[in-house]
């Protein structure tokens, strides 16, 4: 445990006060009934932590230079990268601008022919389309005409819904086998697929073998 050190401010207020009437260190520390090593201690001691105080004060406007450094450093880098990003960005817009507007115009065309589909499909869906018109005259002049119009085809309207909500609408194909005594019988990928080209070629009346994929399944 470290002693406790005699120097106070009564202590030191005697010593300046024997110093400032001329007398040597060692004559003043003398009056004081200190010693010559203890005195010398005090002031080395005293005048390395001026050192190291002032030396702190240095370093901190030190760091807060470097700091602002650091932050104009730091703008100038993050503007420069703005600057460089902005400046590839105006180079693709410019280089590119025909590509954009080509793959815009392919996407509004192909959106009108799918609207156009869709009230193709929808007209004759609702039917109602004049497929003939006469037009007749009388003997007094009069004229009558005659309309022919479409029927409305439920097939179109099916196609909308199956594709729409295929889950609720689509088309199911189910093929039902069965062995003796009516119970199921396990078939091999090759066994649904010998069967399902069966049953088409049956439906189309050729009677002739094709080939099936498995999305004919």
């Amino acid at each position: 445990m470290a002693r406790p050190t005699r120097l106070n401010d009564e202590l030191t207020d005697e010593l300046v006060k024997w110093l400032k009437l001329g007398c040597y260190v060692e004559t003043a520390a003398a009056m004081c009934g200190l010693d010559r090593n203890t005195f010398q201690t005090w002031v080395k001691r005293g005048a390395r932590e001026k050192e190291r105080r002032e030396k702190y004060e240095v370093e901190l406007e030190t760091e807060a230079v470097d700091d602002k450094q650091r932050q104009r450093a730091t703008r100038t880098e993050e503007r420069k990268r703005r600057d460089k990003r902005r400046s590839e960005h105006n180079r693709a817009v410019r280089r590119e601008e025909r590509y954009v507007a080509f793959h815009s115009a392919v996407e509004k065309a192909a959106a009108q022919a799918e609207l156009q589909d869709l009230a193709t499909i929808g007209a004759s869906a609702k039917g109602g389309h004049v497929l003939e018109r006469r037009v007749i005259k009388d003997e007094a002049g009069g004229e009558t005409t005659f309309e022919r119009r479409s029927k409305p085809e439920w097939q179109a309207a099916a196609w909308r819904l199956e594709r729409r909500n295929p889950r609720r609408w689509a088309r199911v194909q189910r093929i039902e086998v069965t062995g003796d005594e009516e119970k199921p019988v396990a078939l091999s990928f090759a066994d649904l697929a010998r069967s399902a080209a069966a049953d088409r070629n049956a439906r189309s009346g050729n009677g002739q073998a094709q080939h099936v994929d498995a999305d004919d399944l």
